[in-house]
């Protein structure tokens, strides 16, 4: 028979577990509202064990004035566990590589996970003991936070970008313990080969920077050389669309009326085919060359320079208008006209042309080199080969390796700064893992910017254990009972007080709702949980309840992303929240978090 029914035999007070004192319908949310989780992201943990550090952004934000989103990868860099490391050296790293083996048992070189699970009560504290070290914010909001930042903005669909923070944070973790393995580790203390290591490691650095600079150069001076003929095709059109806008009189139906003036008896020689105005007014929308015109422009190369600057651009401009000319008009008349029509601009249309011009000419080659900053890296075989005929790179062929497979999985318009990527194979590897690879993936998690965590927070761990003689074959003693019930007033007031609540639970009901997680374990044997498929010990994060047909339901917000479903399970779930009876929670319960100020 099912607990649900069993309980009603049951008394502790006058009932056994109904609502606790929630009027029937009642529902209190922090997501909702003026609630402080009303603008929080669901987040997806996308492959990386990082769900006890989606827990600890949602309780910190939670708390912190302003409710801001923060980043869980930074939380989850500063949660330290020594156990279960691929090199004894790495213990004091706050973040390792796991090695994975395949069907046959050998090791898989470039498997593993970055971060592999936690605690959040120790990584909320290892945050604070942080920030009073510093003297500053410890934590990073998530737009600031590359990684994550990239996940959720460009991917559109969680599928599409599955297991992208997990190769980056692992190829950066390889990478990292060949780059200390290496050269050492500079935090070490009394080491006495430290000064050799670094005096090595710097003139690698420098060998690396000398290299990628030289060999770059020549590889983006090609690859962004090429004419980028429609972004400077409207920008003419956008040039005469202003100055034309400076003479209304000129626009008549669509229109350019050549009988309304000289000027417009100018334009009108132009010769353009199409005049799109706004609303049937006399304010121009856009024009159009045709296909004549076209053709004349693309053969003027002047307009292609990228650094000649925006008075040869008018002067390119001005000839380009005397071509457009073909009437008998004399030469000098279509100069002086062609003058005149940039001249008349209003100095905001010549201030916003300045601007438009430096953002396609001037910036086009800096912007091209920002979108393929890790193409370059990512030809192993070019940038490889390349490195070997270096007199000094060619001893570390295993760092060059490396760092070409670290860019090969990185995404390429998030990491657009060249700068954090080349300073992290250059220098950075050799900090702490969480200073190193915050340094490459949050590089916009700058000291001003980081968030605080109020002095006064603590964080409190329930741990939730029965003895094996607290079931029967009919259902739970009354020991569950008390320990629901003391728990449940404890988990209402964190959530009046607008503080959401952490829960470690064992996944296994989720799919399996006929499996209680404490009828199979107990405080006398190892608590196990089969971390197969959806199986496994997982941090989710309470954030509202409700009594409905008189059970009491918890709401918890998952870290797999708002697409998140079990199909045709008895839960229901919402924008990847799930909500549970209480029952079926605690029998599936390991831990509860609980802040206090």
């Amino acid at each position: 028979m099912k607990i649900a029914l069993l309980l009603l035999t049951l008394s502790f007070n006058t009932h056994a577990l109904d609502c606790g004192g929630i009027p029937e319908g009642e529902v209190v949310r922090l997501d909702q509202g003026d609630g402080p989780l009303a603008k929080a992201a669901v987040q997806d943990q996308d492959g990386v064990g990082s769900c006890y550090a989606n827990q600890s952004s949602l309780l910190l934000q939670s708390v912190i004035p302003n409710h801001p989103n923060l980043s869980y990868l930074n939380l989850g860099l500063y949660y330290t566990n020594d156990k279960s490391l691929v090199d004894e050296r790495e213990k004091g790293n706050n973040l390792y590589t796991l090695d994975k083996k395949n069907d046959a048992g050998a090791t898989i070189p470039e498997a593993g996970s970055a971060i592999r699970g936690g605690f959040a009560c120790q990584t909320i504290n290892a945050a604070l003991e942080r920030q009073k070290k510093s003297g500053i914010g410890s934590l990073c909001k998530a737009e600031d936070v590359a990684l994550e930042h990239s996940f959720f903005n460009e991917s559109g669909n969680f599928q599409d970008g599955a297991h992208k923070q997990e190769a980056s944070l692992t190829k950066a973790s390889r990478y990292m313990n060949s780059y200390q393995k290496q050269f050492g580790f500079a935090f070490e203390s009394g080491d006495k080969d430290l000064k050799a290591k670094r005096e090595e490691a710097d003139r690698f650095s420098s060998a690396l920077r000398s290299f990628v600079k030289n060999s770059s150069d020549s590889f983006f001076a090609e690859k962004c050389s090429k004419k980028d003929e429609d972004k400077f095709e409207r920008l003419i059109t956008n040039s005469i669309t202003r100055a034309l806008n400076a003479h209304p009189e000129c626009i008549s139906k669509n229109r350019i009326n050549s009988s309304a003036g000289p000027a417009c008896q100018g334009f009108d020689r132009l010769g353009y085919i199409s005049v799109s105005t706004i609303n049937n007014s006399s304010k121009i929308n856009f024009i159009f060359l045709n296909e004549h015109r076209q053709k004349m422009f693309k053969a003027m190369d002047g307009f292609f320079a990228n650094k000649d600057g925006y008075e040869k651009f008018e002067s390119n401009l001005t000839a380009f208008m005397k071509q457009l000319d073909k009437s008998k008009t004399p030469a000098t008349q279509k100069d002086k006209f062609a003058k005149e029509i940039l001249s008349s601009m209003s100095p905001e249309d010549k201030n916003a042309m300045q601007i438009e011009y430096n953002r396609i000419a001037l910036g086009k080659f800096d912007d091209c080199k920002s979108q393929n900053v890790l193409t370059y890296f990512k030809d192993r075989k070019e940038f490889q080969e390349k490195a070997k005929a270096d007199a000094v790179l060619c001893n570390y062929s295993e760092l060059i390796e490396r760092a070409s497979d670290l860019a090969g999985v990185l995404p390429e318009k998030t990491f657009s700064d060249m700068s954090a990527f080349v300073d992290f194979i250059t220098s950075k590897a050799g900090l702490k893992y969480d200073d190193a690879l915050l340094s490459l993936i949050a590089k916009d998690c700058a000291p001003e910017k980081r968030v605080t965590i109020p002095e006064n927070l603590k964080c409190e761990t329930n741990r939730i254990l029965f003895d094996s003689d607290d079931f029967t074959p009919e259902g739970p003693k009354e020991k569950f009972i008390k320990t629901v019930s003391q728990n449940r007033q404890k988990m209402f007031a964190s959530i009046k007080d607008k503080k959401a609540v952490g829960l470690d639970i064992c996944t296994k009901f989720w799919n399996q709702p006929e499996y209680d997680f404490h009828k199979e374990n107990s405080s006398t044997k190892f608590n196990t949980c089969s971390n197969t498929g959806i199986h496994g010990f997982h941090a989710i994060t309470m954030i509202g309840y409700r009594c409905q047909n008189n059970k009491l339901q918890y709401l918890a917000q998952n870290s797999w992303g708002p697409t998140w479903n079990i199909p045709g399970e008895p839960y229901e779930i919402e924008d990847g929240k799930i909500w549970m009876d209480e029952e079926k929670l605690f029998m599936n319960l390991d831990n509860i978090n609980y802040l206090s100020q």
